[in-house]
């Protein structure tokens, strides 16, 4: 793929060109179609590609410590004892460790 190809396939499928002034002065100063804008086009995709990942990352450790959390809240409806009610509050525990451990990893 050409460079001028490339950059017209990033310029369709990147979020936010059109507020991104860094572009659009690029784009004034040395054209369209310049290796700045190339350079630039490039480092939008790989953080856009890696910002996906880690949101892909953060929504499944998410889903599992919630899945946990319920599992161990059933089983103390299910069977209300002393064992069963510190299974689920120590769940409950872990779930909101383990989410303040995502955030701050991202």
């Amino acid at each position: 793929m050409s460079m001028r190809q490339q950059i017209r396939a990033w310029r369709a499928s990147l979020d936010g060109l059109g507020n991104d002034a860094r572009y659009w002065d690029l784009c004034r100063t040395y054209g369209d179609y310049s290796r700045e804008v190339y350079a630039h086009l490039r480092a939008c995709a790989e953080y856009q590609h890696t910002a996906a990942a880690k949101k892909a990352a953060w929504v499944a450790k998410v889903a599992a410590a919630a899945a946990a959390r319920d599992a161990a809240r059933a089983a103390c409806k299910a069977q209300p004892t002393a064992a069963t009610a510190k299974a689920a509050w120590d769940s409950s525990v872990a779930w909101a460790a383990e989410l303040t451990a995502a955030w701050e990893a991202t």
